[in-house]
């Protein structure tokens, strides 16, 4: 599915009105105009795009939140049910007006914050010291509207060299790749000619 010039995977078919008029409710706030457009076109699925999430010291750092969820019920884990109720459960998330909506590989979220208005914010993990990459929990406001945030969501270079250099034509279609690489990486066609050809055009023609 193409949604916003993006492309999701594994999309669920739009949700039950009723459900999520109960999860309105239970956030005590009318969803978002753009959110509520999107999870009626993509209901949940999975990006494998990235974003630049700017920390509070000045750093910054790309990362995919990837699992979108979806409104299903009754919930599982990845639905968005599940995963509200579990937060909750949780000391000090707000009773309303924050909405969990998707998730990175590992203890990184993604939430709606309409308390208040309407921002975008990333409960981003902390790693251990060994890795020497930052080792703090922050919670950071990463864009003003899901609009925004789609918009800027892109394919770094080094994910795009990894897929290229490891392209299998038994796998892959060389279609399909590039399709995703137009959609997160308008100049890829001429940054990494070389290798695209050498790794996916010669093996294709072969």
């Amino acid at each position: 599915m193409i949604y916003r010039n993006r492309i999701f995977d594994d999309t669920k078919p739009a949700p039950d009105a009723a459900l999520v008029r109960s999860i309105e409710k239970s956030l005590g706030v009318s969803l978002p105009p753009d959110y509520v457009k999107f999870i009626s076109i993509c209901n949940g699925g999975y990006a494998a795009y990235e974003f630049d999430i700017e920390f509070d010291d000045g750093t910054s750092e790309p990362l995919g939140f990837g699992a979108l969820y979806s409104f299903v019920s009754p919930g599982s884990w990845e639905t968005l049910p599940f995963e509200l109720d579990e937060d909750r459960k949780l000391d000090g998330f707000p009773p309303q007006g924050v909405l969990p909506i998707a998730r990175d590989g590992g203890g990184s979220k993604l939430y709606l914050d309409l308390r208040d208005g309407y921002r975008v914010v990333a409960f981003v993990s902390g790693l251990p010291a060994w890795t020497g990459l930052r080792g703090q929990d922050s919670l950071v406001t990463v864009a003003k509207s899901f609009d925004d945030y789609l918009d800027g969501l892109y394919l770094t270079n080094d994910m795009i060299v990894d897929s290229i250099t490891h392209f299998d034509p038994r796998y892959n279609k060389p279609e399909l790749m590039a399709e995703l690489f137009d959609t997160g990486s308008p100049d890829w066609r001429t940054v990494h000619a070389e290798i695209w050809d050498r790794h996916v055009v010669n093996r294709s023609d072969g």
